[in-house]
């Protein structure tokens, strides 16, 4: 198999796009009146303002990006490895995200809306996978929501490319 060239704009678009994200997030904090996580009860409205505008396209360029990426990937390979390729790189953090980064904060979220008084090690191994799903349980995928709709989506439309685009 030949190697094919590697756009590095597509890089600097996706690196740039998740740079955003995580400002964005970073600044939900100081939302005024944003029912968040966790809130400054002030907050900045002007702060807000700015978020708002780099949200309106944020989300639309990552979803373009993935496509592309995920165009370059089912032209190139059979199925199988879509298939493989797609569980190994979407799946696997999505698991890793939901039990290492995610569950730090909803013990965070929990502990500073007084849910819990234990300490991070002990309300992990008693109570942080257990209760269903979050909010009401302890279980989340919080902002890795992204992530899961890229595997639900590619998933979903694999059998439809089999046949174009894909040699299935």
């Amino acid at each position: 198999m030949t190697r094919s060239r590697r756009h590095h704009y597509l890089d600097w678009l996706r690196i740039g796009a998740f740079a955003l994200l995580i400002l964005y997030h970073a600044a939900r904090a100081f939302f005024p009146g944003d029912p968040w996580h966790i809130s400054d009860p002030i907050g900045s409205a002007w702060l807000r303002d700015a978020m708002d505008l780099i949200a309106r396209w944020r989300l639309p360029l990552l979803f373009f990006i993935s496509g592309i990426g995920t165009w370059y990937i089912v032209s190139r390979r059979a199925w199988p490895a879509i298939l493989s390729n797609c569980l190994r790189r979407l799946g696997v953090p999505i698991l890793f995200g939901m039990l290492v980064v995610v569950a730090p904060q909803v013990w965070f979220e929990r502990s500073f809306n007084d849910e819990t008084s234990l300490g991070f090690l002990h309300w992990y191994a008693t109570e942080g996978l257990a209760g269903g799903p979050y909010p009401d349980g302890n279980i989340s995928w919080h902002h890795l929501w992204y992530i899961v709709y890229l595997l639900v989506m590619t998933l979903l439309l694999l059998p439809l490319c089999c046949g174009s685009a894909c040699r299935c």
